[in-house]
């Protein structure tokens, strides 16, 4: 008979699950309560200061002062930790910047985030990248509530630079995306699907020249946001060594990018979070990993040398398996 075959490489130890290396400090506040910290004062519509009772008049304001910030952020940056910043209006991004730059200096290791970014000039996207400090965007807030802030709460002419997503790229910055659960539903493939098509809820668009193509919206909520967290030696895409965190879908995702002018029309059927299968392994070479009783993950050599990862099931009809 045939030798059996060599066992399997050991798999690598287990990375934690925990991680204890941010900060996150609140500059400003929500959109919807008046705090978000604006160049410019609020409209003065009906919604506005009726019905979400917003002070007539006011542009937001910041819950610290610049120098209690500073004093914050460099004991932080003494002590190693990335912080994160939630910034929504576009004083508070501008403001920020300028803090991060006077504590990080010349530092480009540090990975610190400014968090949600309703609001951020270009210039200011700009100093960002040049001081290694990127944006995580809010981006559900053009998908939910981005014909109201349009129409009642900062005007047509701010929204069009509403999560300025395609600027921030532009401008160096290597994205991510986020859904700030439980405010609104997590789900990474809606959030990417909204950079892409910058549809509301109700079918419009808002800010379509900020639209982002569909493999650099997948990479927000993957390598990208990895590389944010810092983790993107760990996890964000398929190579030897790091977790399998898959999500399979079974279908092209159908996103067309927001063009300027576009009226919206209807789509195929496209990949959806409820559609998906997650799994989460480490990876070896040639380790064949068990993703259900029914299908088998393996990564192979083509003889050309290039790799491929192969989902074998047999999960649809019984007795079978397609790759």
């Amino acid at each position: 008979p045939p030798p059996p075959p060599p066992p399997p490489p050991p798999r690598p130890p287990a990375a934690p699950d925990v991680y204890k290396r941010q900060a996150k400090l609140w500059y400003d506040g929500s959109p919807y309560t008046g705090t978000m910290l604006l160049d410019e004062p609020y409209l003065e519509t009906d919604l506005c200061c009726c019905t979400l009772g917003i002070e007539r008049g006011t542009s937001g304001r910041a819950n610290f002062e610049p120098d209690e910030v500073t004093e914050m952020l460099a004991t932080l940056h003494a002590d190693g930790w990335q912080v994160l910043t939630h910034a929504q209006g576009d004083r508070a991004c501008r403001e920020i910047v300028d803090l991060y730059a006077d504590v990080v200096g010349h530092d480009r290791t540090h990975r610190w985030r400014i968090e949600h970014c309703a609001l951020f000039g270009q210039d200011d996207l700009r100093r960002a990248a040049a001081i290694g400090a990127s944006p995580s965007f809010h981006v559900d807030h053009v998908r939910y509530y981005g014909p109201e802030l349009a129409e009642d709460l900062i005007g047509h002419e701010r929204a069009a630079g509403l999560m300025p997503i395609r600027s921030a790229i532009d401008a160096g910055h290597r994205v991510s995306l986020h859904a700030d659960s439980p405010m609104y539903p997590p789900g990474p493939l809606r959030l990417a699907a909204t950079a892409v098509t910058r549809r509301t809820r109700l079918g419009t668009t808002i800010a379509p020249d900020q639209a982002i193509t569909t493999e650099q919206a997948l990479r927000a909520v993957t390598i990208d946001a990895a590389w944010q967290l810092g983790l993107d030696h760990e996890v964000g895409s398929i190579e030897i060594g790091k977790r399998a965190d898959f999500t399979v879908v079974d279908r092209s995702t159908g996103w067309r990018p927001a063009q300027p002018g576009s009226t919206p029309r209807s789509r195929r059927r496209a990949a959806s979070a409820s559609s998906t299968t997650h799994c989460s392994w480490t990876m070896s070479d040639d380790c064949p990993m068990s993703m259900s009783p029914t299908a088998v993950i393996r990564i192979c050599s083509t003889p050309d040398s290039r790799r491929m990862l192969v989902v074998e099931s047999s999960a649809a009809t019984p007795g079978r398996r397609r790759r």
